[in-house]
């Protein structure tokens, strides 16, 4: 199933926080509708980032642990 144009990857909560994480390989840029919503989320009290390798991902769950 193919995510809306500017959908991030990721949604979870985790510890009653609302997260989400874009997915880009190395060099790849977030569209502009994906910081538009990053903005939106983070704006409301969500985090929202963007991770090029699962290091990235396991320090950011690390530091809210």
């Amino acid at each position: 199933m193919a995510n809306e144009s500017g959908t991030l990857d990721i949604f979870g909560c985790y510890k009653g926080l609302f997260y989400a994480v874009e997915v880009k390989r190395e060099g790849e840029k977030a569209t502009a509708l994906q910081l538009i919503n990053i903005r939106q989320i983070q704006e409301h009290g969500g985090i929202a980032l963007i991770v090029t390798n699962v290091e990235q991902v396991k320090k950011f769950f690390a530091t809210i642990a």
